[in-house]
């Protein structure tokens, strides 16, 4: 395969904060914790009202790419497939690969399916392990089985990828403790009940501290479509400018909210941190046309 004609992802990081030194190498010493916590906190000076991103801002990912990390999920859903359920549904050949594939077959349904709102359409979590579990039982004898299954080996996937933003959950004490408002929006197929779910795994009475969080997937509008920022301050009965949101994706966590009248700052991946994911998933690429599986239409970084 020639992936000389393959386009990287556009990353074009700006650092309103002064993070760019920090965000090199992660900010993973409790020295730079405490300096990015003191930036986030002095942007947010003058705001009631302090947003953050959920995945890659409160949650930082690890360097597995998103594609990588769906054939994960895959063999974890094979792997909690009980005998009984396999014998039943003719399932004993299956293989993560094969699941996998359903995945994006999936995926691609729900997103072609899914209710539009103003313009605007988010695949579901629900709505894609539904078709999942349709996939491996088409007479649905045993969704009610299979669905929560699929959706545990999912969360653990997504568990075992993430781990807390030390920087941002000290940030949230300090601004609820001078008497600030806390919301956390999230562009993302999970609903927000998912998403709380691996906040509650991972950075325990995070949740108690946070007042609403908004998921894609539940309101349809998002933040890179700007859509959904006004229907925010009609819920929390504040201004635009009471607000303030970090975030790691350039157009959607900085320029939309900017657009929209709210304070932004970014909060980019490292670049260490894409530059290793853009080499695994180079060799997750490379891996699947060895099997004659061209995934470049889907597989993110």
């Amino acid at each position: 395969m020639d992936m000389d004609n393959r386009p990287d992802p556009v990353v074009e990081p700006v650092y309103p904060l002064g993070f760019r030194r920090h965000f090199e190498d992660q900010g993973n010493t409790p020295h730079n914790t405490s300096e990015m916590r003191d930036l986030i906190l002095k942007q947010a000076r003058g705001r009631s009202v302090m947003s953050f991103d959920v995945f890659d801002t409160l949650l930082l990912r690890t360097d597995v790419p998103e594609a990588e990390r769906f054939l994960e999920i895959s063999h974890e859903m094979r792997a909690r497939l009980p005998e009984d359920l396999i014998a039943e549904l003719g399932l004993a050949e299956i293989t993560a690969q094969d699941i996998l594939m359903v995945r994006i077959e999936a995926f691609r349904f729900t997103y072609r399916t899914g209710r539009r709102i103003e313009g605007c359409v988010e695949g579901a979590l629900d709505d894609l392990l539904a078709q999942i579990a349709r996939m491996l039982d088409p007479g649905g004898r045993f969704t009610d089985r299979l669905v929560p299954l699929l959706r545990a080996a999912e969360l653990a996937v997504e568990a075992a990828s993430l781990h807390p933003n030390q920087a941002v959950l000290q940030a949230i004490e300090a601004f609820r403790n001078n008497g600030g408002r806390v919301i956390l929006i999230s562009d993302m197929y999970m609903r927000g009940g998912d998403i709380r779910a691996l906040i509650d795994m991972l950075a325990p009475g995070t949740m108690a501290q946070v007042e609403r969080l908004w998921s894609s997937a539940d309101e349809i509008v998002s933040k890179r479509s700007g859509k959904i920022f006004s229907r925010i301050e009609a819920e929390l009965g504040e201004p635009a400018e009471a607000f303030v949101h970090f975030g790691d994706a350039l157009p959607g966590d900085f320029v939309r909210p900017r657009e929209c009248g709210w304070a932004a700052g970014h909060l980019p991946v490292p670049r260490k941190a894409i530059a290793r994911r853009k080499e695994r998933l180079q060799r997750f690429v490379l891996a699947q046309a060895e099997l004659g599986w061209d995934v470049r239409s889907w597989a993110k970084i």
